[in-house]
């Protein structure tokens, strides 16, 4: 074999050599990242099932999310639908406690939204971080959180936590005050739960799942409507009510 081969061969080898190094760091590099985004969904999960309550009113029940603490008493936003009025309602907390609830009077808007607070009289919970401008982006990633009601008994009423991403901001607001398509999968039972951002702030509440079953959900403020290609998109989406628009009323 001439020197010329040799030469060659070498450093085809040592290109190889240098391409598997490379290759092997790449590999650990995406390996850590994928650790910690699992590491980052893990505890968004953890405080989001700290901050999500199951609002209940005889045989059913909703979900809401704590948003404030003056001394003792919880005030827990969730939706106007979820709320049963004339009806005694029920707040069980993440370590399983069950409190008795007031609800106060309706926010004075047409969104859907409501409020109920809870007494403690001895344990402290945690509140949840509300975002407070409407600064979201188609693509984000996002989180939801409830109780959902579940064919299979044995998960029926327990917490849950999807995943997904933004996938549609309206300009203007449904009915309701719906705002902000996901496609996060939110289950009957999850309205009023917690939509979160990977920050951990709540932007927006839960309540309109994907594929309605009766009537148009997908009508304006104003009284318009969607096209029939344009319900079909959003009909593949679960909707919240963005937090900026609660804010706005306090």
């Amino acid at each position: 074999m001439n020197l010329r081969l040799l030469i060659l061969f070498a450093s085809m080898a040592g290109l190889l050599a240098i391409e598997a190094v490379n290759s092997s760091v790449f590999a650990q590099i995406t390996s850590t990242r994928k650790t910690h985004e699992e590491l980052i969904v893990k505890q968004l999960q953890q405080y989001a099932k700290s901050i999500t309550v199951k609002v209940i009113s005889n045989d059913s029940w909703g979900s809401g999310v704590i948003i404030q603490r003056k001394g003792k008493v919880y005030l827990v936003l969730t939706n106007e639908h979820v709320l049963s009025r004339g009806k005694q309602h029920r707040i069980q907390v993440a370590d399983g406690s069950i409190y008795s609830t007031s609800l106060l009077p309706s926010i004075g808007s047409n969104d859907d939204l409501g409020l109920i607070q809870f007494y403690s009289p001895s344990i402290v919970y945690p509140v949840a971080v509300l975002k407070q401008t409407s600064r979201l982006e188609v693509g984000n990633r996002i989180f939801a959180a409830g109780f959902p009601f579940d064919i299979n008994l044995s998960k029926s009423g327990k917490f849950e936590f999807t995943t997904g991403k933004i996938s549609d901001l309206l300009k203007q607001p449904l009915i309701g005050g719906y705002q902000i398509g996901y496609t996060n999968n939110v289950k009957r039972g999850m309205s009023g739960g917690p939509l979160l951002d990977i920050q951990g702030e709540v932007v927006g509440i839960n309540g309109m799942p994907k594929y309605p079953l009766l009537g148009n959900p997908y009508v304006f403020k104003d009284g318009s409507t969607v096209s029939e290609v344009r319900w079909q998109e959003m009909s593949h989406l679960s909707w919240a009510v963005p937090i900026p628009m609660f804010l706005h009323l306090l």
